[in-house]
């Protein structure tokens, strides 16, 4: 809303001028409250002659999330008020988000209030928003494809007269196309959807990924992030695999779809790890490419395999790192092989030189690869920063390995605000005080220096090795990271172990070093390391027939790989030539996971990044426990939940409960009492559950989760993605039509029925700018926060 009006800002703070004066002019007391995704105070409440616009505060108000929740402020206006007669005042185009405010409105009137809701001027610049792209829920491969565009346009001032016109991209698959068309001036003035169908020609066997980008021609475009789309859409028959990577794997996992995509049965796709979530309900198997199990949304893929899908996770470093951290329990228990390692506590000491040459830039460097240290570290490591010059610094407390989110934001903020002190460094005598202080717990040691200059202060090849001694008989391991391009390599080397000096020329130089010293014992990278096929075995289980399968063939060699261990209820899969476990299978509810401990990367393992052949069976077996399992799918349309493709053995009748997985709210959405329909449906009624839907709009959130629950102590899980812009999470809904001119205009006979949920095309994330609720007259006390 605020974006299509530039000069929104003018007219609220006149309005508000207005509205203090006239309470002035009564005597009246005076507060302002603004509101979008929470309630914030802007003015008040006091004397309305001495208001001032807090300028600062409406702006907080608009940043603090994408929605309008107008039954929020009113809540807050409950706790405001006062015996005293309230007058409302509503400064906003009537859309709202969240439970529907018609009711509270309604009894603030029968109390004694009055309303009066304060029409915002005409937008002055036009926007179009794709706010639904509508797919089929199953097609047959060579069957035409069709899809359907939602769009909504908002008329300003500045498209004085016509029809809206518009242009859609469309890319399916590699194909692109452009579809062309208006939309009648009387639906845009109306702001109602407009249904544009997009015919994509006969679809092909496996998953057909479409992008849509809505654009008004002859327009600018003040809300662009409401413009684009995509939808995935699977045909029947085909098994469709997802291989998902980040920043940092994200080629290797687009090279594996790619490669596994050209093998003939299996139907691929690349995504990031971030858009997970929503897509996991149209996959019958996942592979993650070197991802750490805590960044994961845990109960979206412990539910996805509970219900049958498939699971690979294969990589080095970071996968390492969550491997065996308590905190990933719902998705550690679902996955086969552990890591073999000792686990005895250590303390990881980042022992950096504080000289100039170290300080500004090269100290930033470190800093940027901070996280890649935090996230490394086991969760029984004790992190700690000291600088060295000719003296050694007191230590700053980083936290320990598997940190909370919070604790590692604490970490970074303490060393952001860590400062090198300057002055000669002399490396030795640090290394020497550090391993006079050392009690009997082990310690590794991150020395990170150029070295420069250590000649010149008496560094001699005797002395390193006098130092490395008090390190080894204090149980501290060095490892050196030579930082900058003019770092003394000789002397390091000759300081450390040659295989244990990294160069550290930039963050993601000294993010890989940090990654493979805190890994050091846990990864084998002897190449090239042989891979076997496991033992024969007459038993008919998975892991014996993949094994078999593989049996014979010529299975290339790794480069590097995690040191694992199977665990019970495993099936070992490949092996190395030392009988370490590499590839082991497990059954986890109704789905199939899998470890690789490996990544199809150049570092570890670039033998298998395209000749993935011998995998060919594990994601067909990965996929096809998903296809032989029930999957149901949720809708929540109407005003009512709908539970279609039911399995035969769940209860007739479920109580559901929707959560935001994106909030922190332990508070349901909202709830549904389900059970089978009596008439009306073309299928059978036992595959189906429905009921009415109580609550907020639960599609206000990006991926929601219901919780299912029946008689005895049945329940299930069940996730649900929105598929409408970031912008236009859901449609936004109006309050109902007795919001029109004039005070109180037809609330004196009570709540009405609020008018059918329909989009708006107003940018929702600007929305509380501007959106204030006037409050005259004996309200006092707080809102929240």
């Amino acid at each position: 809303m605020v974006r299509c009006r530039p000069r929104w800002t003018r007219w609220v703070e006149a309005t508000l001028r207005d509205q203090a004066r006239d309470a002035a002019a009564q005597g009246e007391d005076f507060a302002v409250l603004a509101f979008a995704q929470d309630v914030a105070r802007v003015f008040g409440p006091g004397a309305a002659g001495e208001f001032a616009l807090d300028r600062e505060a409406l702006r907080r108000s608009a940043e603090r999330g994408d929605a309008r929740d107008l039954s929020a402020a009113l809540v807050a206006v409950e706790a405001l008020a006062t015996a005293r007669p309230v007058a409302l005042r509503l400064l906003s185009d009537r859309v709202f988000t969240g439970a529907d405010p018609t009711a509270l409105l309604a009894q603030r009137v029968r109390d004694g209030a009055t309303f009066e809701a304060l029409a915002p001027p005409p937008a002055e610049l036009s926007d179009l928003a794709l706010v639904a792209l509508r797919t089929p829920e199953a097609i047959e491969a060579g069957a035409p494809l069709s899809l359907l565009a939602e769009l909504v346009a908002r008329v300003g001032t500045d498209r004085a007269r016509g029809d809206v016109p518009f242009e859609l991209e469309v890319q399916a698959n590699e194909a692109r196309t452009t579809v062309r068309g208006s939309i009648p001036r009387a639906a845009a003035l109306a702001s109602q959807p407009w249904s544009v169908r997009i015919d994509l020609g006969a679809v092909k066997a496996g998953v057909t990924s479409a992008r849509v980008v809505a654009r008004m021609s002859g327009s600018t475009d003040p809300i662009p992030e409401n413009d684009a789309l995509t939808a995935e859409v699977v045909t029947r028959g085909s098994l469709v695999v997802a291989f998902a990577g980040d920043e940092r794997s994200f080629d290797d996992a687009r090279a594996w779809s790619r490669a596994f995509g050209a093998l003939g049965g299996l139907d691929t796709l690349a995504i990031h790890a971030d858009e997970l979530a929503p897509k996991l309900d149209v996959l019958d198997a996942l592979v993650t490419v070197d991802l750490d199990p805590r960044s994961l949304p845990r109960d979206v893929v412990a539910s996805f395999v509970e219900r049958g899908g498939g699971w690979l996770a294969c990589g080095g470093y970071r996968l390492l790192a969550g491997f065996d951290d308590e905190r990933a329990d719902a998705l550690r228990a679902l996955l086969p092989l552990r890591g073999d390692d000792d686990g005895d506590a250590r303390d990881v000491i980042l022992l950096v030189d504080g000289s100039g040459s170290m300080s500004g830039a090269a100290f930033d460097e470190v800093r940027g690869a901070a996280p890649a240290l935090l996230g490394a570290a086991r969760a029984s490591d004790q992190i700690a920063l000291r600088f060295f010059t000719d003296h050694l610094d007191a230590p700053i407390a980083l936290g320990s390995g598997g940190a909370s989110e919070k604790q590692r934001q604490d970490a970074l903020a303490a060393l952001l605000a860590a400062r090198a002190p300057g002055g000669p460094t002399d490396v030795d005598a640090a290394l020497s005080a550090l391993a006079e202080e050392r009690g009997p717990r082990r310690s590794l040691v991150l020395l990170l220096t150029d070295g420069r200059d250590q000649r010149m202060r008496g560094a001699t090849a005797e002395r390193n090795a006098d130092v490395r001694a008090k390190l080894s008989a204090a149980k501290a391991t060095l490892a050196v990271i030579a930082m900058g391009g003019e770092a003394d390599l000789e002397f390091l080397a000759e300081l450390a172990r040659p295989d244990a000096v990294r160069r550290g020329r930039d963050a993601g130089e000294i993010a890989r070093a940090f990654e493979s010293e805190l890994a050091r014992g846990r990864v084998r990278d002897d190449a090239p390391i042989r891979v076997l096929s496991a033992p024969s075995s007459n038993t008919t289980s998975i892991g014996a027939e993949l094994a078999n399968a593989m049996r014979g063939i010529s299975l290339p060699a790794l480069d590097r790989s995690l040191r694992a261990r199977v665990r019970d209820g495993d099936e070992l899969v490949l092996l190395d030539e030392q009988g370490a476990a590499l590839l082991a299978v497990r059954r986890a509810g109704g789905g199939l996971t899998a470890t690789f401990a490996s990544e199809p990367s150049a570092e570890w393992a670039p033998a298998w990044r395209d000749d993935v052949g011998p995998l060919g069976p594990l994601l067909r077996a990965l996929a096809r426990a998903r296809r032989e399992s029930p999957r149901p799918r949720a809708q929540i349309e109407n005003g009512a939940l709908t539970l279609r493709d039911v399995p035969s053995d769940w209860p007739a009748m479920l109580e559901a409960r929707a959560f935001d997985l994106a909030s922190a709210a332990v508070d349901p959405l909202g709830s549904a009492q389900l059970s089978m329909p009596t008439n009306g449906v073309a299928v059978d009624p036992r595959t189906v559950r429905a009921g009415p839907w109580v609550g907020g709009n639960a599609s206000d959130a990006r991926t929601v989760e219901l919780r299912l629950s029946g008689a005895g102590d049945w329940h299930a899980t069940l996730t649900l993605a929105t598929t409408c812009a970031a912008a236009f999470e859901w449609p936004e809904r109006r309050v109902g039509e007795f919001l029109t001119a004039g005070p109180n205009a037809g609330l004196d006979a009570g709540p009405r029925a609020p008018e059918r949920p329909r989009p708006h095309a107003a940018g929702p994330w600007l929305l509380g700018i501007g959106l204030a609720l006037l409050l005259a007259g004996g309200v006092l006390g707080a809102t929240r926060p």
